[in-house]
């Protein structure tokens, strides 16, 4: 009948005929432990898989491909039961945290042998994630500022000072403050240590 399980019997002989398959052609294709039954990871990657090992490198990661990894919420259109719902709450929030910090890592310091516009991309994105990080907006600064335009670098202080004002009541870090002064004036200032507000 619709809406009942499907019979034990019947899955049994299906994945029988899947293993008839693997050993024909040498393959694992699926894993089980005799209880639950997934696909190979030998065989089968994900988005997922791909990101969390994006995160997990220590060393410069393709921000790039970080970025599109990272597009938007894990399975953003998904919706279950609660038990559901709150394991993908702490999923996503997870993959939100592992973007942050491994995005973080990679602006600062400002690395000089990869692309400005990668680096231009990648703390935007990192904005849009996170609006009160100041990694992304410092990053920007400095990329504006490398280009000319510290009219650009100027509005990007701006508007995060006032953010943080309207919405939180605090003000910018000493790193953004004193970056701004050095943008400023160039001459009498030294660049500020990178500070990470990411708990490694």
């Amino acid at each position: 009948a619709s809406g009942q399980p499907p019979d034990r019997g019947w899955l049994r002989q299906l994945l029988g005929r899947i293993r008839d398959v693997e050993r024909a052609h040498s393959v694992r294709l699926f894993e089980d432990d005799g209880q639950h039954v997934r696909l190979g990871r030998e065989h089968f990657s994900s988005d997922l898989d791909q990101f969390r090992e994006l995160t997990s490198e220590r060393l410069r990661v393709n921000l790039a491909e970080l970025c599109d990894l990272y597009g938007g919420e894990l399975l953003a259109d998904a919706d279950g039961e609660p038990k559901f719902a709150q394991w993908l709450r702490l999923r996503r929030a997870e993959c939100r945290e592992a973007f942050i910090a491994a995005v973080s890592r990679q602006l600062e310091p400002l690395p000089q042998r990869v692309e400005r516009t990668q680096l231009m991309r990648a703390a935007r994105r990192l904005v849009e994630v996170d609006s009160y990080n100041e990694v992304g907006p410092r990053t920007l600064m400095r990329l504006h500022a490398e280009a000319g335009r510290l009219d650009l670098a100027r509005g990007v202080y701006n508007e995060l000072k006032a953010l943080l004002a309207a919405e939180l009541g605090t003000q910018v870090d000493p790193a953004t403050e004193q970056l701004f002064a050095m943008l400023r004036n160039p001459e009498s200032r030294q660049e500020p240590p990178a500070v990470n507000p990411v708990a490694e």
